[in-house]
């Protein structure tokens, strides 16, 4: 299982990569990879060049800076640094950054669980178009968690959850359509 997710991820962050060009070298998707690569492995010099692209405002960079700490991928898990990270780039508007704020408060990934201050991040990511934070809006509206419960409300987001690719959201939309039948 763990290697399962230690796999999901390193694909998820070397498309955050390559789409943010945070490797950047004339279109160079081997330096992204290699990049990736060397960051998971503990490479200073590859986790210094995300820091760098960080340092001069790069939203993605600041995102995959979030997700080594939020995982402890080639870093010691550090999940204060993570929402450090994940807060500048959520102020830049990045939905994902949004979403993974939005987990750490609903979790009480090093901060205090606050549902409250979930609920807020997931709205601005889910605005945004992640589907993983339009799920979380589904399952809060459908249980009434910190949202008034709405089972309409909750088919939406799962609608957009799952138009989005998540599937998780065409999985409650089917489960809630039969419960209501």
């Amino acid at each position: 299982m763990r290697k399962r997710i230690g796999a999901v991820l390193a694909c998820w962050l070397l498309g955050a990569l390559v789409l943010s060009g945070c490797a950047r070298q004339e279109n160079d998707e081997d330096a992204a990879e290699t990049l990736l690569a060397n960051a998971q492995a503990g490479d200073v010099n590859a986790r210094a060049a995300l820091e760098e692209a960080a340092a001069r405002g790069d939203a993605q960079a600041r995102f995959v800076l979030g997700m080594l700490y939020t995982y402890g991928t080639g870093v010691r898990q550090d999940y204060a640094q993570a929402r450090l990270w994940f807060e500048e780039a959520a102020a830049q508007g990045h939905a994902e950054a949004q979403y993974k704020l939005g987990e750490m408060y609903a979790r009480g990934w090093g901060v205090r669980q606050d549902t409250a201050k979930a609920l807020v991040w997931y709205e601005k990511a889910a605005e945004r178009g992640a589907a993983g934070a339009q799920f979380e809006l589904g399952v809060m509206h459908e249980y009434g968690r910190n949202a008034p419960q709405n089972k309409q409300t909750a088919r939406t987001w799962y609608d957009k959850a799952c138009a989005g690719g998540f599937q998780a959201g065409c999985t409650a939309r089917e489960k809630l359509d039969k419960a209501g039948n």
